[in-house]
């Protein structure tokens, strides 16, 4: 059990030094300009739908969602 306790911990304090660093580097950038924007038309005019995400976006979710 206590081996178990402490893995959590050692996997919460890496997450959290990520969290302090990495993630809010990106986020940073994401939340003033990297925002996903949906891409309605392209040069052409053609109706193209397509949902535009920068990397560092999918970087931080990559770290931040939830596995199940």
């Amino acid at each position: 059990m206590m081996n178990c306790m402490h893995g959590a911990e050692q996997e919460l304090d890496e997450f959290g030094e990520r969290c302090g660093t990495d993630i809010d580097r990106r986020a940073m950038h994401t939340d003033r300009e990297g925002q996903p924007r949906l891409i309605k038309y392209d040069r052409f005019g053609d109706d193209i739908s397509e949902v535009w995400v920068n990397e560092e976006y999918r970087q931080n979710q990559v770290f931040t969602v939830p596995l199940h």
